[in-house]
């Protein structure tokens, strides 16, 4: 037997594979065989060989026996060649199995656990304003596809699912400046969880107008398909580009998944009915009709991506759908697409015989570069703030000491001598030829609001 590290992380191990390995088997089948020899050569033939062949019979029916933990699984070799048997692998499921003694074995790399692994992942993009964006999270999953899943190692499905990540969102943040993510955690998780779950991430499904026929059309069978009225299904008509641009929502649901599940609810409840049976029939098919309502083309929210708006228009090209937004304002129905029976293998999925359970985004972060970039971003603006306050604040002043009968010049004079930021020396500055020009024609021109607005 051989041992297993534990992945619950509380240390230890657990014993798996053959109670009595194949090469002690050989060795003590020689040594009973050589004692068989020696003592009936000695002493007496028929007995020796009795008790030797009781011995051989033990040995072999123990090396024949492999255990297997629980939540683990085995793939048994024959001749350290992976067993098959019409085309897929021979699993050997958790207790105990038996193999053919001797020729087959369970080495310790084909023991697997069914557990969920946790993986780390990191990945890295480039915004729009050329500034690197990190990320550090986790993807769960488990076995699913013995047949594809043995070919590769954790860490090739490790590095898989970085590329798969990296690749969809290089092409996102591509079209936004860096410092739109630091309030977009929530949604860059939940694309990521897209890319890894669903054979198609939701945003994939955006078409260009000129398919909008098609999609009416498709949308509407789905509709009828799960019992929906003629002027609900007509709802779809309603479904238009997105002014400014030619792109418009696709299709959600497929034809095809629509109809097994009808046929499946109709499977379930048929022959013999009773009053339960259609009660839970009726709840199922409405469960399904509202999913379809749910998703039906016209109810996803499209919306321009504003960065490039004014930019993209000015040069008459056509405006991109902002899709960190899209996935903002879809989140409940984009979270049915986790669900049956919609769910389906992601191409990572496939490709790796997983299955995805989650992913966490533990940090979104930024290089050295970007932060500098956003801390000067902070500062500028909040000069900009502090100053338009103490700018208010001396166009209340002026406003008094106007409606008290000063001329601008003079209100302008005593709001700079009176007026005191903490930390800057009080100046008496005169308004000729200095940079309170402006606090003077601001005063001029609340003076001219006073006359005009004056006694009868």
């Amino acid at each position: 037997m051989f041992k297993i590290k534990t992945e619950d992380g509380l240390g230890g191990d657990i014993k798996a594979g053959k109670i009595i390995s194949n090469e002690k088997t050989a060795w003590i089948m020689g040594f009973v065989v050589l004692g068989v020899i020696l003592g009936g050569a000695l002493i007496d033939w028929i007995g020796f060989i009795l008790l030797g062949s009781a011995a051989l019979i033990t040995v072999l029916t123990l090396n024949s026996i492999v255990i297997i933990p629980t939540v683990y699984f085995g793939i048994p070799t024959r001749f350290e060649e992976r067993i098959k048997k019409d085309g897929n692998v021979v699993v050997l499921k958790e207790g105990i199995n038996f193999v053919f003694p001797l020729i087959d074995d369970l080495l310790p790399d084909n023991t697997m656990s069914r557990k969920l692994i946790t993986d780390e992942v990191k990945a890295k993009a480039l915004s729009k304003d050329k500034l690197e964006i990190s990320l550090e999270g986790s993807v769960q999953y488990r076995v699913e596809n013995l047949n594809t899943y043995i070919e590769m190692s954790r860490e090739t499905i490790r590095k898989g699912m970085v590329d798969s990540i990296e690749s969809e969102l290089g092409k996102i943040c591509g079209t936004k400046n860096a410092d739109a993510f630091v309030e977009y955690r929530s949604e860059v998780e939940l694309l990521i969880q897209s890319v890894l779950q669903l054979e198609k991430p939701p945003h994939h499904y955006i078409d260009e107008a000129g398919k909008i026929a098609v999609i009416k059309e498709e949308a509407k069978k789905i509709k009828k398909l799960v019992g929906w009225e003629e002027s609900e299904i007509n709802e779809v008509d309603k479904l238009k580009a997105v002014v400014g641009t030619t792109k418009v929502m696709g299709i959600i649901l497929k034809k095809d998944i629509v109809e097994n599940f009808v046929m499946d609810i109709e499977e379930e409840f048929g022959g013999e009915t009773t009053i339960d049976k259609d009660r839970d029939k009726t709840k199922r098919l409405n469960e399904l009709k509202n999913l379809v309502e749910k998703l039906s083309p016209e109810k996803w929210i499209l919306k321009k991506e504003k960065e490039a708006e004014k930019e993209k228009e000015a040069e008459k090209e056509e405006v991109d759908i902002d899709i960190i937004q899209f996935y903002k304002d879809n989140i409940s129905r984009i979270s049915l697409l986790f669900k049956p029976p919609l769910e389906e293998e992601s191409k990572v999925e496939t490709l790796y015989g997983i299955k995805v359970a989650t992913f966490k985004l533990a940090k979104l972060s930024f290089s050295k570069a970007a932060q500098e970039a956003f801390e000067k971003m902070r500062t500028a603006k909040a000069e900009m703030a502090a100053a338009e306050k103490r700018f208010g604040t001396k166009k209340k002043l002026l406003q008094n000491y106007i409606a008290a009968g000063l001329s601008p010049r003079e209100a302008v004079n005593l709001v700079e001598t009176t007026s005191d930021v903490k930390g800057v020396t009080r100046q008496i500055i005169s308004v000729e030829g200095s940079q309170s020009a402006d606090l003077l024609a601001v005063a001029k021109v609340l003076a001219d609001k006073g006359d005009k607005g004056g006694g009868k």
